[in-house]
């Protein structure tokens, strides 16, 4: 890519970012996420309706009476017939959420956005029940009220203040926010009664959703059959789709009139005996253009299976590749979300006026036979175009226009896997700092309990911690320990998981997060199972003395199931106990108690050692060296790095180490990351260091090659010697 290519690029990716920002479209694309389980149920119950085969459809319309027909439809009405209403909830749901101000009393938002969607959709117009305007054909009007009510009760709200609450006695919350929203609901329905009137009076129309479609089809009044009304045709329907309004509905009135006779007028042409020549016709669009269903989404979906890395993406395109198999593409359309994303605005609206070009030129050239059939819109792609053409060449020109479509889908897919990767790591790096946060102020958090963006991520993390916890062992990194010679005496085990998408997870956050999900013993003796496996290498590297400190915390250390699973361990690897310390972390989680204690010495009775991390003055610690059980304590990694600019916490330290020495108990230091921090240790009385200075955590094959090339290096002296 040339300069002048990467300066559009960048210009793009700093418009998408913009537009991503706008409270509006994450509104509407959270509205999306939540409707996605309809839109999957909706699109599988049209299938099943809609298979275009005629022994099936004889099956389903006679069996006991049209059973599974009214079954099938039945699904289908309750889903897709009513999606309008579905989306004016979900949008009064995700403006809440976005806006502090309209929590406490959420009810009225949602309530208020249904009774305006009521009123300019047109549903009791002229006295009738007009349940069209509840299907897709009302989605852009649900959208339009949704947001605008939502607005405005905002505003009013904020606005007023209730001069007599309601407290009597039987009554809670719910009914003292709920007479809040009298003044504000009544307002908003007044205005939006107002404003539909007024629309009906100037423009002579029931509702605003009429008003709206018969200025869309005003559009195609006394226009032809010709090239440039299929391309303003296309481009016009998928640009509604792209609005979240249901094009197809909206232009049905002018595909009726100006394309659907077409066939018919080839047929009777034929029956002249003279050639076809109206190509533009419904079924050369439903063929042709609009596989997969509207934008061409077909080729989208391909690309997606084929080259798209978010396996979020992959699974969703997966779950809709059977319906759009059928040319089905809502759960593609508003559940990816195409519509309202402005990554997908360009190939969009380009893919179907570009395969309308293409595939008018390869007829007018003769290359592929005039479309003489009618064929149902719900066709496969192949079968199609051989049925509406007679000809193989029907066939070969859908395969053709996929892989055109493809070639325009793939850069718009791969720059909004970038952008989507992007917000995925400015979302994660929020859940760090507030498990940082959480750490620092002591104060607990449920990252899992979060109804927000942030909530997803943690969600996700965890579901994939879990499937990662089933696929196998977890990644080990070792971290070298070392004595006040320079001798390497062992090492930490510390659990690490580079993620597909958000590469290396912040260690406490995989804790945390299989701690909220039930799976913290479980990980956790993965993670003891994963060392035990490592100790035949942690020999070659450390030698068989080296001792491997493994993390176990408070509530796991305290668990029979837990002290079980280290009993089959010594009777697994006999030889390994020895070698293994248990460092137990969460410490204001123990209970000092002579129950505790019994156990601990099981545990050491075992031949595993103990050890006290995060070591401090505190009265829990203290208690620990009561029990004669530890034979290393690790200092508190804020002692640790203290002692740089403050002699308090070298006093501490070495009073730590003064009492440790008495008890005969070793004291390890973490965080030493320079010589001169490790010399003030040293005159306080620590003699084990851990830290940068010595080596990062790494994975055990690079301790291998790095210990490998100093022992060569330490024979070769040796040898010269």
């Amino acid at each position: 890519m040339g300069e002048k290519g990467k300066t559009v690029r960048h210009k793009m990716q700093k418009l998408y970012q913009y537009l991503d920002g706008l409270k509006i479209l994450r509104c509407i694309r959270g509205s999306l996420v939540l409707m996605i389980p309809v839109l999957l149920i909706g699109s599988l119950a049209l299938v099943f309706c809609s298979l275009p085969i005629a022994g099936y459809q004889t099956i389903i319309h006679e069996f006991l009476s049209g059973a599974l027909y009214n079954f099938f439809h039945g699904i289908y009405q309750a889903t897709f017939g009513l999606l309008a209403v579905y989306m004016t909830m979900s949008v009064a749901v995700c403006y809440t959420q976005q806006n502090m101000s309209v929590r406490s009393h959420n009810y009225g938002t949602l309530f208020t956005s249904l009774i305006c969607f009521f009123i300019f959709s047109g549903v009791f117009a002229e006295g009738e029940f007009q349940v069209a305007a509840f299907g897709a054909q009302g989605m852009f009007t649900a959208i339009v009220c949704a947001l605008s009510a939502s607005f405005l009760y905002d505003f009013i709200s904020r606005k007023i203040s209730m001069a007599v609450r309601l407290y009597a006695e039987g009554t809670d919350d719910t009914f003292h926010d709920m007479i809040f929203t009298i003044i504000p609901l009544g307002i908003v329905s007044g205005i939006f009664a107002v404003l539909n009137m007024l629309l009906a009076y100037v423009f002579h129309v029931s509702s605003f959703q009429m008003l709206f479609t018969n200025l869309i089809n005003h559009i195609f009044e006394n226009m032809g059959r010709s090239l440039g009304t299929a391309v303003l045709f296309e481009a016009l329907l998928n640009l509604l789709w792209f609005f979240g309004i249901h094009g197809n509905d909206v232009l049905e009135s002018a595909c009726q009139n100006i394309f659907v006779p077409a066939i018919d007028v080839n047929n009777e042409l034929i029956r002249q005996g003279l050639p076809a020549t109206e190509i533009y016709s419904k079924t050369f669009f439903d063929v042709f253009v609009i596989m997969g269903g509207c934008g061409g989404v077909l080729c989208l979906l391909l690309v997606i299976l084929f080259f798209g890395k978010r396996r979020s993406n992959r699974n969703l395109a997966r779950f809709a590749a059977l319906p759009m198999l059928f040319n089905i593409s809502e759960m593609m359309v508003f559940g990816l979300p195409i519509v309202f994303n402005p990554v997908f605005l360009i190939p969009f609206l380009c893919v179907p006026v570009v395969l309308t070009l293409v595939s008018s030129f390869a007829i007018q050239m003769g290359f592929v036979p005039v479309p003489i059939h009618t064929v149902e819109w719900t066709t496969p792609i192949l079968l199609g175009g051989y049925l509406a053409t007679d000809s193989i060449a029907g066939s070969i020109l859908q395969l053709i226009n996929v892989g055109i479509g493809m070639l325009i889908y793939y850069p718009f897919v791969r720059l909004f896997e970038e952008e989507s990767l992007r917000n995925a790591e400015f979302r994660m790096e929020r859940l760090v700092r507030i498990l940082q946060e959480s750490e620092e102020t002591r104060n607990p958090v449920s990252l899992l309990t979060f109804r927000n963006d942030i909530g997803a991520v943690a969600r996700g993390l965890a579901d994939d911690l879990v499937f990662q916890m089933r696929t196998g062992l977890p990644v080990m990194y070792y971290q070298p320990q070392f004595d006040a010679d320079g001798e390497c005496i062992g090492a930490e085990a510390l659990l690490r998981w580079k993620h597909s998408l958000y590469g290396m997870v912040y260690p406490p956050l995989i804790v945390k997060l299989a701690e909220e999900s039930d799976k913290l013993l479980a990980l956790e003796k993965s993670v003891f199972q994963a060392v035990f496996h490592d100790m035949e290498r942690l020999y070659s590297v450390f030698g068989e003395n080296a001792k491997i400190s493994v993390n176990a915390t408070g509530g796991t250390i305290q668990s029979d199931d837990f002290e079980q699973f280290l009993q089959q361990l010594k009777e697994e690897y006999p030889a390994y106990c020895r070698n293994v310390v248990i460092e137990i972390t969460e410490q204001a989680a123990l209970q000092i108690n002579e129950k505790l204690i019994e156990r601990l010495t099981r545990i050491q009775n075992l031949g595993f050692g103990l050890a006290i991390d995060d070591f401090s003055m505190g009265n829990t610690s203290i208690k620990y060296l009561q029990t004669n059980l530890f034979s290393l304590i690790k200092l508190d990694g804020a002692l640790s790095k203290g002692v740089m600019n403050n002699s308090r916490s070298r006093n501490i330290i070495a009073s730590i180490a003064k009492l440790s020495s008495d008890f005969g108990i070793r004291v390890l230091a973490e965080y030493v990351e320079t010589k001169e921090q490790q010399k003030i240790l040293a005159d306080a009385g620590c003699c084990w260091y851990q830290g940068y200075l010595y080596s990062p955590a790494v994975p055990l094959e690079e301790l291998e090659k790095r210990f490998s090339k100093e022992k060569k290096s330490t024979e070769k002296n040796e040898q010269t010697e």
